[in-house]
């Protein structure tokens, strides 16, 4: 089993990009965006029928894609990290790329090290999350306010028509 005394400091490092990059994202997306990042519909038909349903599952979707993206790439740079401290990276045998347990286990030497660093990592990630949530929080409800405004009736029933009609229009400069 390897034991590398920079792993938790390379973590450490390197996880707080993603909290921060979320932010950052948060930080720039306008609620027009957000609206034409999926298609309404999909909304109706799942008898979303609140606000808050359609602007939460609308803004889920969009973080869902981007944590993905950075959760992946922080995997990679963790795998290159560890290969690089410990083994060449050309003795892998690329038979077993598809598993990432064998992948884990041939660059740390350790069967269950796949399983001892996403711990720590879904620990640190959920500790540098505070000011993510604040901020994914506030936008949720400026951007519930705004779609009340713009596209319910005075009903407060969603105005699916007016909804649709802008997510399929031509995006104007």
């Amino acid at each position: 089993m390897i034991i590398c005394e920079n792993l938790n400091l390379f973590i450490e490092e390197n996880i707080a990009d993603i909290p921060s990059r979320m932010v950052l994202f948060l930080g720039k997306l306008e609620f027009e965006e957000l609206l034409k990042q999926d298609n309404p519909f999909v909304y109706k038909t799942k008898y979303f029928n609140t606000a808050s349903e359609i602007i939460k599952a609308l803004m889920e979707t969009c973080l869902s894609a981007l944590e993905d993206a950075l959760v992946d790439g922080f995997l990679q740079k963790l795998a290159i990290y560890i290969n690089v401290k410990v083994r060449s990276s050309n003795e892998y045998n690329e038979d077993n790329s598809n598993s990432i347990q064998k992948y884990w286990e041939y660059i740390s030497g350790g069967e269950d090290f796949y399983k001892r660093v996403i711990d720590p990592v879904c620990y640190k990630v959920k500790k540098r999350n505070n000011e993510f949530m604040e901020q994914y929080f506030a936008l949720l409800n400026k951007f519930t306010a705004e779609f009340i405004r713009e596209f319910c009736l005075e009903s407060g029933a969603t105005n699916w028509g007016k909804l649709i009609e802008f997510n399929s229009s031509r995006i104007l400069s």
